[in-house]
C-alpha cells in the first residue's frame, strides 16, 4: 500500500460522500437546527461502527491465499460497475425523492440521550449495505492487494475518515454557525457534479484492470510472459 494508493482512496471517499443522500441530509437537517449534539452523537456512532467493519472485513480478506487474483479481479470489476450505477443512478435521482428517508433519519437522531441518537448512527452503518460494500469491494480495488496489516486497515480508516470531516464539516459548520439552509439548487448541481465523478471513477478502476500492472505488482497474478 502506497501513498498514492491512499490518495486516490482518500479522492473516491470524497466524491462518494459529498454526494447528498438521505444520510448527509439528517446532518444537514439537524445542524440547520442548531442541534450540534444530537448530528455529532449520530455521526459518532456511525464511526465507531464503521471502524469495526473496516478492521473485520479487511482481515477476514487477508486470509485468503496468495495468487487469489480471479476474487480479485472480480472485486475489481464490481467496484467499477458499482461507481458506474450509483454514479448514473445519481443523475436521475432528484433531491426531493430523499426527503421521506431524510425525515425518518432525523427523527432517529434526534434523540433526548447523546447514547441514543449514537445508537441511531450505529444502526444505521450495521443495516447499510453500501458501507460493506465500500469497505469489502471498493477499497481492495482502489489501494490494491488483499492482505493488510492492523497498521494499514489504521490508515485505510483514518483516510476514509479524514474525508468524511471534510465533506460534513463543508456542509454543517456554515450551518451551525449562520443558521441558513443550503439552496436545493446548490444540492443538485453536487449530485451532478459527484454523480459524473463516480462514473469517472468506475471508469478508472476498470481501466486499471486492463492495464494490470497494479496486480501483477501485488502479487494477484502472475506477468504475462512475451
Amino acid at each position: 500500500m502506497t501513498i498514492d494508493s491512499l490518495l486516490t482512496l482518500f479522492f473516491a471517499a470524497l466524491v462518494l460522500m459529498i454526494k447528498p443522500g438521505p444520510y448527509m441530509m439528517a446532518l444537514i437537517s439537524l445542524c440547520s437546527e442548531g442541534k450540534w449534539r444530537s448530528a455529532l452523537s449520530f455521526w459518532g456512532g456511525y464511526l465507531i461502527v464503521a471502524a469495526a467493519l473496516y478492521y473485520t472485513l479487511l482481515t477476514t480478506l487477508s486470509l485468503l491465499p496468495d495468487g487469489f487474483g480471479i476474487v480479485f479481479i472480480f472485486l475489481k470489476s464490481a467496484a467499477a460497475l458499482l461507481f458506474i450505477i450509483m454514479g448514473f443512478t445519481g443523475l436521475k435521482e432528484t433531491i426531493e425523492q430523499y426527503k421521506t428517508d431524510t425525515k425518518a433519519l432525523v427523527q432517529k437522531a434526534d434523540q433526548n440521550t447523546v447514547i441514543k441518537s449514537a445508537l441511531a448512527g450505529a444502526f444505521l452503518c450495521v443495516s447499510n449495505p453500501y458501507e460493506i460494500i465500500w469497505v469489502v469491494v471498493v477499497i481492495p480495488s482502489i489501494v490494491g492487494g488483499i492482505a493488510y496489516n492492523f497498521i494499514d486497515i489504521t490508515a485505510i480508516y483514518l483516510t476514509c475518515v479524514f474525508a468524511g470531516v471534510i465533506v460534513n464539516g463543508g456542509y454543517c459548520l456554515p450551518l451551525l454557525f449562520f443558521s441558513k439552509k443550503i439552496p436545493p439548487n446548490f444540492l443538485k448541481k453536487i449530485k451532478f457534479g459527484s454523480s459524473l465523478l463516480l462514473i469517472a471513477i468506475g471508469l478508472y478502476i476498470f481501466g486499471t484492470i486492463l492495464l494490470r500492472s497494479d496486480l501483477v505488482q501485488s502479487g494477484l497474478i502472475s506477468a504475462m510472459q512475451p
